[in-house]
């Protein structure tokens, strides 16, 4: 439970940090999302960090239950899940980064949920 903690307090932050960014900060996050799809290396860095980073996540908490806990694992196969993504069709996720981009509903419905797991997790891990 120490492993699951300690994530739920890291993701949470990364999580909140990113969503709450982005809706306080709308039109920085949308030029950041512009320059992003265009960028084959940004891309290419993107997947190859988050590919390492879910492997790690994944490998330490893999945990399949039926309380809270069990966001943490799903976070963490999201991210090996999208690095996996970003390294084998690179051209795929830009099109998909670039019709998000275009589609601002599609965006704000990912930061909702990032908000709405980072919560969670926060208050969980937290003990708020």
């Amino acid at each position: 439970m120490e492993t699951t903690i300690f994530l739920a307090k890291a993701m949470s932050v990364f999580l909140l940090a990113v969503s709450l960014g982005y809706f306080l900060n709308p039109k920085h996050y949308t030029s950041l999302l512009k320059e992003y799809a265009k960028s084959k290396s940004t891309l290419f860095l993107h997947g190859y960090f988050e590919l390492v980073l879910g492997f790690l996540l994944v490998m330490n908490h893999n945990i399949w239950v039926h309380d809270w806990t069990v966001l943490v694992t799903l976070v963490a196969w999201g991210f090996l899940i999208e690095g996996l993504l970003m390294l084998l069709f690179p051209e795929g996720m830009m099109g998909f980064a670039k019709s998000m981009n275009k589609k601002n509903n599609g965006v704000n419905f990912v930061m909702l949920v990032m908000l709405v797991l980072g919560a969670i997790l926060a208050y969980h891990g937290f003990g708020f």
